[in-house]
């Protein structure tokens, strides 16, 4: 939130960050559970 405020990003560009990062935040969830070694 911090970011967005710093930068003065619209509402539009706040939702596509936060959607993105999600997405992100996802993409590395799934990814640590399908590597053994991040299990031990």
């Amino acid at each position: 939130m911090a970011v967005i405020l710093r930068h003065g990003l619209s509402g539009e560009h706040a939702k596509v960050i936060l959607s993105r990062t999600i997405q992100l935040l996802e993409w590395g969830k799934q990814d640590v559970h399908k590597t053994p070694e991040a299990n031990a």
